[in-house]
């Protein structure tokens, strides 16, 4: 507390607060379970804590981290010559116009971009996972393929300059020693 006299520790994988100037309690038995939270057991029952989250209030900060995150980690000091402050001022104002986080994640993105770099990424916090279902079968604009057993099996490749219409490359076998390949129609 204020007072400088409060001790919280972690034990039993649960949290407990302590005077800091008395005895020290019994821990307890790992056989027994822990006593009931409370005032007089000092064991905290966090589940009953809950926390009011302003999302508009935490994305101007999540954009402030990353900005600063940027400024203090990027590889050139001089921010590749780019007014560092000056891509903030610009984009900071366009949080007013955020809806989700994913519109964050792209503000993020596209102000990380005024660096021209490529190894400049946002990712991770309280985005969630896709499905496992789509994890395992990506698809990308030039390629399809399948995750299956640890390998991956490519079912179909587009060039880009692909002259003979109408034909895909289809791969037999699987690991790096496959190398039987056919042309069809």
């Amino acid at each position: 507390g204020p007072d400088a006299r409060t001790l919280v520790y972690e034990s039993h994988g649960k949290l407990r607060a302590i005077d800091a100037g008395g005895e020290l309690p019994d821990n307890g038995d790992d056989e027994k379970p822990l006593p009931d939270a409370g005032r007089r057991t000092g064991w905290l029952d966090l589940s009953r804590i809950s926390v009011l989250v302003e999302p508009p209030a935490e994305w101007r900060q999540m954009l402030r981290e990353a900005w600063r995150l940027q400024r203090e980690r990027f590889w050139d000091a001089q921010m590749s010559g780019i007014d560092w402050d000056a891509v903030l001022a610009r984009y900071e104002p366009l949080l007013e116009r955020i809806r989700t986080r994913d519109e964050l994640s792209d503000l993020i993105w596209e102000m990380h971009g005024e660096l021209g770099t490529s190894h400049a990424y946002e990712s991770g916090g309280d985005k969630p996972l896709p499905p496992l279902r789509s994890r395992r079968r990506r698809r990308f604009a030039n390629s399809s393929f399948a995750i299956i057993q640890r390998s991956a099996s490519i079912r179909k490749a587009w060039h880009g300059a692909n002259h003979i219409a109408n034909r895909t490359i289809v791969s037999h076998g699987r690991g790096p020693s496959s190398r039987h390949r056919a042309l069809v129609d």
